[in-house]
């Protein structure tokens, strides 16, 4: 039986959600404003019969969604234009500025844009054609740009035209496909989406298969003005010899384990450059920064404003901040200023790098703080393995909500360091469940994302359904019952030894069901997290497992 069921909707698709603002058409002036506004739309499970429709639909159609980047010659675009969406039977816009496109072009006049409409940023390509004097882009039309799994239906790229819907008294807003070709034209200064001068005419994705096929799925760009960023993304130089550092940061918070993190980073110096790349959370792991040597080589200056990557519409840059910790009649926490370009000291001798600044990757150059990663008085050393025994892990929680089902959530935190202090390499590292004495086995017969049979799991490992992380937190299901307790204990097999930590142990209630019965247990309704707490809506929960109505969902950003 599979558990995870993610809480997505059309918005959730792109990535960004947003909520109803004013009854009349608004304009949002700044990300930072609808971010403030962001909600979440509500789950919405496919039934049998859309499954159905949607399989029949998927067998008669050509659903590839371009994610792959094709060669040719790469450029990034700003944005400008309204993104209109719908919510909650309201029609509202936001502008397009803060997002960005993409755009590759090869030599024999094919064109791939990625992220062409601004809220299905997902990061999918479409294809399309420039005109033999360089002057009109025409998009394919139709093509899937993404997936909803709320639906059961893809989302299809259409030309369309604002609707008027009066239904009794009501009367609402639609977007309907008017036929016309996706062209853009292209001057000498910008690539302005053709026929979507007004709110009554844009582009916008239409549901394909599932019981929603052909309604509009709530999203539209209209007045979309692209304009080519004069700006580079940083490459390492073919060949580079890199070293892998560990990265010790400070928490903002404690995770009731730890107070500090670790991430893992390489480490190439050429000349008078110093390149790093791993240090973005979301980007992937060969992005790269450069910085530059001061005269003595004591430090290490990174330049304001270096772009890092693209990601989902978004452009990421690396720069300095500092923290101020405020009170509140809430309680304390810690609030980040940026601060411009980042410098980082050098030891020549031992190679560490470190700030007592906060090393921030940001999707703007403003104040607004919209960070990729916060890593806070950043300590980077080389990393060299060696022997270490783990520290004690802590159970967060198990559930027993399905408990005579012979079902468990397990939910525990553990620590990327030894008992001694020195940092685990995460490469190295495992985990072992205890039932009662005995070590139990992930089997691939119980557990169909495994291969093979599991009984010490990766600490990192994640399939996105049993298996999943959250910075130091771990979650899975234990798939059997009529035991006493549950322990889980590290083991770590680095500098060419294994140690194991001492295990910890959660006494389960009721203990005298050995057996699976029959009846299924009651499954209480509302909404709960894993170590029990009730909340009244789905609404500004943090991501996350939770026991909605009797179900285990996973909620997502």
């Amino acid at each position: 039986m599979k558990h995870f069921y993610l809480l997505m909707a059309a918005l959730a698709v792109s990535g960004i959600t947003a909520s109803a603002q004013p009854a009349q058409m608004a304009q949002v002036d700044s990300r930072a404003q609808l971010l403030e506004q962001s909600t979440r739309l509500p789950y919405r499970a496919a039934s049998s019969k859309q499954v159905q429709r949607f399989d029949s639909f998927k067998a008669a159609a050509d659903t590839t969604i371009i994610t792959e980047q094709s060669a040719g010659d790469y450029k990034i675009y700003t944005r400008a234009g309204s993104a209109v969406y719908s919510d909650w039977g309201g029609l509202y816009a936001m502008d397009q500025s803060g997002f960005v496109e993409e755009m590759v072009k090869d030599a024999n006049g094919n064109v791939w844009m990625r992220n062409i409409l601004t809220m299905v940023n997902n990061d999918s390509w479409v294809k399309g054609k420039l005109s033999a004097d360089g002057k009109t882009i025409t998009i394919d039309p139709d093509q899937y740009i993404a997936f909803d799994q709320t639906t059961q239906s893809y989302l299809q790229l259409k030309h369309a035209k604002l609707t008027m819907v009066v239904d009794s008294t009501d009367t609402t807003y639609t977007y309907v496909p008017d036929g016309k070709a996706i062209t853009y034209t292209v001057t000498d200064t910008a690539i302005v989406l053709d026929n979507a001068a007004s709110v009554g005419e844009g582009l916008a994705v239409f549901y394909a298969g599932g019981s929603d096929n052909g309604k509009w799925a709530n999203f539209t760009d209209i007045q979309t003005v692209l304009k080519q960023k004069d700006i580079t993304i940083t490459k390492a130089p073919e060949g580079l010899a890199t070293e892998r550092y560990a990265v010790v940061s400070t928490r903002s918070y404690s995770d009731g384990v730890n107070d500090k993190d670790v991430k893992w980073v390489n480490v190439g110096v050429t000349g008078n450059q110093v390149y790093i790349s791993g240090l973005s959370n979301n980007l992937p792991q060969d992005t790269w920064v450069v910085g530059n040597f001061n005269d003595d080589k004591t430090a290490i200056t990174f330049p304001y404003g270096q772009a890092m990557g693209v990601r989902t519409g978004y452009l990421y840059y690396i720069m300095a901040g500092d923290t101020t910790l405020v009170s509140s009649p809430w309680g304390s926490y810690t609030s980040y200023t940026l601060g411009g370009e980042l410098t980082l000291n050098y030891n020549a001798t031992t190679r560490v790098m470190s700030t007592p600044r906060v090393l921030i990757i940001n999707t703007n150059l403003g104040q607004y703080l919209s960070t990729d990663a916060r890593l806070i008085a950043p300590v980077m050393s080389p990393f060299t393995a060696k022997a270490a025994t783990p520290r004690t892990p802590l159970i967060n929680n198990v559930s027993d909500f399905w408990q005579q089902e012979g079902d468990y959530g397990l939910t525990f935190t553990t620590s990327p360091f030894a008992t001694d202090s020195t940092i685990l390499d995460p490469d190295q590292l495992y985990y072992r469940v205890y039932l009662d004495s005995t070590v139990f086995t992930f089997k691939s017969s119980a557990y169909q994302t495994l291969s093979a049979d599991m009984d010490e799991v990766p600490i990192n490992f994640t399939d996105n359904d049993w298996f999943r992380n959250s910075e130091n937190m771990h979650f899975t299901y234990i798939q059997q019952n009529g035991f006493a307790r549950m322990g889980v204990q590290l083991v770590y097999k680095g500098g060419n030894a294994e140690n194991a930590s001492e295990i910890a142990w959660w006494e389960m209630p009721n203990t005298g069901v050995t057996t699976v019965t029959i009846t299924p247990a009651a499954k209480r309704s509302g909404i709960y997290d894993l170590m029990g707490r009730r909340y009244t809506s789905t609404q500004g929960l943090q991501p996350g497992l939770y026991i909605i109505n009797g179900q285990k969902k996973l909620i997502v950003k």
